[in-house]
């Protein structure tokens, strides 16, 4: 019986831990993530009409980020799987051979912010870090004016955060 009520208490504790949200804020840009049980939840906002992105790596680089690139355009959600090849270059991850691990929940612009909120699969892969609650990850945060997604950012900062 000992057992049985051990396992329901370990259970109720992860569950506990995979539902709660945490967040960032940096620079005008909101970051939030709640780990689900095969996924993480992102949500971002920032003061732009143009996209929004975040980005993971196990190293404070850009070289191997796995970037995320979002934006709401014409009224519709779009998102974008991307890997940094070096400094200025990033390409789809299914053009390099790899597999899309997001998954667009919603989006939304008013006249002065986009907010997206997505799901990114918990799958590791050599375009995908592995991502663990509790450990810590270069982050990278950033937004344009522009929907364009090859458009520059007005805004990219990396800030070490525990997950």
């Amino acid at each position: 019986m000992s057992r049985i009520i051990t396992i329901i208490c370990i259970f109720a504790y992860s569950m506990n831990c995979f539902s709660q949200k945490s967040s960032h804020t940096v620079k005008k840009m909101h970051f939030e993530w709640k780990f689900l049980i095969e996924e993480l939840e992102i949500s971002l906002s920032a003061p732009t009409k143009g996209w929004v992105a975040v980005g993971f790596n196990n190293s404070d680089q850009l070289k191997g980020t796995n970037l995320i690139m979002c934006c709401v355009k014409n009224g519709k959600t779009l998102i974008e799987d991307h890997y940094i090849i070096r400094s200025g270059l990033h390409e789809k991850v299914e053009n390099l051979g790899g597999i899309n691990r997001t998954t667009i929940i919603s989006g939304k612009e008013s006249s002065s912010r986009t907010s997206v909120t997505l799901r990114l699969q918990l799958l590791a892969d050599q375009h995908h870090p592995e991502l663990s609650a509790g450990l810590t990850y270069y982050v990278l945060l950033a937004y344009s004016i522009s929907d364009d997604f090859d458009h520059h950012s007005i805004m990219r900062t990396t800030v070490p955060i525990t997950l």
